[in-house]
């Protein structure tokens, strides 16, 4: 029997990553986003979904297929009582390449190539991160886990049925990140400038989110590589790469970025100055109660897009990075760092253009979340007693928190029930994966 198994898993290391990583990618969309197909639905949200994302998509399919008689570039009367059609379509669908994709649909395939491109971002999500994940000195098994958990996020979930458009940053953060990499060790600009172009073109809006996320991760990979050996960073040259990237970025993306800027600050949602954080000091209490019982279901409060859904091991691996702070020093601030700016609309005020709270920059915590679950599946084997009582102290006053939030019960929702069991079911595993 252990000669079957080892020989069985020499065969799987065999197989090329991002396959394993496909075939459970499928698998796990056959368990989920297959649930509305089965029921007579589909992936369009019946709100936004239908009233504005599968119109513009249907347009922009006949400009590609020269069914609408009309240029991109051109003004269309038939958008509200006229506009640029460039600018007003830049927000969702110019920048992003896999809008062009629709083209390959006929006209009456339209609502399923709008799904297929769904499940089409959301994979190319999960292969972005593999590919940063690779620069890394993690085992096979751990990469795979941390990419699933990125891929599929509650954030994504959430983003995918409702904004399909904003998967794309989920796509290129993680390039961005490999863009970093590539100018403290190689000082190499170019796959940096590449990225930064490709984040200005596809959605100005959250390019900007893009450049607070990537700043930080370049500054803490900066001060980790100073600390562990100062005399290998080239400083001048670091900073001269990542002017030229940024400034190259700018550049290539230009022909859309600039003339769809001036008619955002020409809008009438520009005119309109709201206050700065909405004028809150603090959240209502109800968003400060609705945080624990987040944290790990799949229970979303829409007020202030407080999407957070990470699933039991990756609440056990913040825990775990948290407790092991010195070996994790920097992650473990950005880990704090985020749940300090979880608590203050400010920082999502901030991160929002300087306008109204919302928390739409968590997906940049997403993957500071699935690198914790990489370096604690690959720790597993090393747990000590020390970490199963904090493992288990730490879920056990998640679980009293839900329950004092609750009103000093625990009445959630049954897939709500099911995510606890899980956690349980994480940490009964452990001991006999640590033994």
């Amino acid at each position: 029997m252990q000669e079957t198994a080892s020989h069985s898993i020499r065969k799987s290391r065999k197989i090329p990553l991002f396959i394993l990583y496909t075939a459970t990618f499928v698998f796990i969309c056959l368990l989920t986003y297959s649930l509305p197909w089965l029921a007579g639905r589909t992936l369009i949200w019946n709100v936004d979904g239908i009233a504005q994302h599968f119109p513009i998509l249907a347009q922009f399919q006949r400009i590609l297929q020269g069914t609408a008689h009309q240029s991109l570039f051109g003004w269309s009367w038939n958008l509200g009582a006229g506009a640029d059609q460039l600018t007003t379509f830049a927000f969702y669908i110019v920048g992003g390449p896999f809008s062009y994709l629709i083209a390959l649909f006929p006209a009456d395939k339209l609502e399923l190539g709008y799904q297929v491109l769904i499940l089409l971002r959301l994979y190319c999500a999960g292969l972005a991160f593999l590919a940063w994940a690779n620069q890394r000195s993690f085992s096979r098994h751990s990469k795979l886990i941390g990419t699933l958990i990125y891929t599929f996020s509650g954030y994504n979930f959430y983003v995918s049925m409702h904004h399909p458009f904003f998967l794309l940053p989920m796509i290129i953060f993680p390039l961005l990140a490999m863009g970093v990499e590539k100018v403290l060790h190689k000082q190499n600009w170019l796959p940096l400038a590449l990225a930064t172009a490709l984040a200005l073109i596809s959605n100005f809006y959250f390019a900007y989110m893009l450049a607070l996320g990537t700043f930080v991760y370049l500054l803490t990979r900066y001060l980790h590589y100073r600390h562990v050996s100062p005399e290998k960073l080239p400083n001048t040259k670091i900073i001269y790469c990542v002017i030229q990237a940024v400034i190259t970025g700018l550049l290539m993306a230009g022909i859309t970025l600039f003339p769809t800027l001036l008619a955002v600050l020409n809008s009438t949602r520009i005119a309109y100055h709201a206050k700065f954080a909405n004028g809150l000091l603090l959240y209502p209490a109800k968003y400060y109660f609705s945080l624990p019982n987040q944290l790990i279901t799949s229970t979303t409060i829409k007020d202030y897009w407080l999407v957070l859904n990470f699933c039991g091991l990756a609440f056990l691996a913040a825990i775990y990075v948290l407790k092991h702070f010195k070996a994790n020093r920097a992650l473990a601030i950005i880990l704090l760092v985020i749940l300090v700016s979880i608590l203050l609309p400010q920082v999502s005020a901030t991160a929002n253009a300087l306008s109204t709270p919302s928390n739409r920059w968590l997906f940049l915590a997403v993957l500071p979340m699935s690198l914790a679950v990489m370096i604690f599946v690959d720790q597993l084997p090393h747990l000590t007693r020390s970490d199963l009582k904090c493992l288990i102290g730490s879920t056990v006053a998640l679980i009293a928190l839900v329950w004092i939030t609750k009103g000093f019960t625990l009445n959630v929702q049954q897939n709500d029930l099911i995510a606890y069991g899980f956690l349980i079911g994480f940490l009964l595993l452990i001991p006999q994966l640590s033994s």
